[in-house]
């Protein structure tokens, strides 16, 4: 339950939530004890690539709950993969949560059965609401659609998005100079 606890928190946190003004429900004593419960332990174990964003989404997090370390270890995609799975052969059992390209997460981790199923982990409403997400559902990456989260795509990844409406004067005004203006 350690790895649920900590993961399923920090987890949700960065899929960009926060504890809500919404209705009340059962979902706020559930999160209220998963706050506690990981509060308790105290620490969490990150691995992930240290892309833009993620100093301050971590800062951010540590902010909001004070009582819980974070233990970020970064790395490449493949060098962590490595590590991890050297971890998981040793029986060691060192990270709390990965977050990856969707490669290493479904060729690796998924592969050889090391991730746990993500809907069970979320709580709150507007997490779990799929009609508040990019086309109106979680977006999974993994065969069985539960494992591996997508997130979010980055220009360094070549996945792009177009915004059909973006008004003229927008675009002359946020690209990078008056030559752009001509795209």
């Amino acid at each position: 339950m350690r790895t649920s606890v900590k993961a399923g928190l920090l987890g949700a946190w960065l899929l960009n939530i926060a504890l809500a003004d919404a209705a009340n429900g059962d979902w706020k004593q559930d999160w209220e004890k998963t706050v506690a419960a990981a509060e308790k332990e105290g620490e969490v174990t990150m691995y992930a690539q240290s892309r833009a964003g993620v100093g301050k989404a971590l800062l951010a997090f540590k902010d909001t709950y004070p009582k819980i370390n974070i233990n970020f270890v970064g790395g490449s995609g493949s060098d962590l993969a490595k590590k991890i799975m050297a971890e998981k052969r040793a029986g060691k059992h060192l990270v709390d949560l990965s977050v990856g390209g969707g490669g290493t997460m479904v060729l690796v981790y998924h592969k050889a059965g090391h991730l746990q199923p993500i809907p069970p982990l979320l709580i709150l409403p507007e997490v779990i609401d799929q009609t508040k997400w990019w086309s109106k559902k979680h977006l999974y990456s993994d065969p069985e659609g539960q494992h591996v989260f997508m997130a979010q795509g980055d220009a360094g990844s070549g996945i792009g998005a177009i915004n059909t409406e973006f008004h003229q004067a927008w675009r002359d005004s946020v690209l990078v100079g008056p030559a752009c203006a001509q795209i």
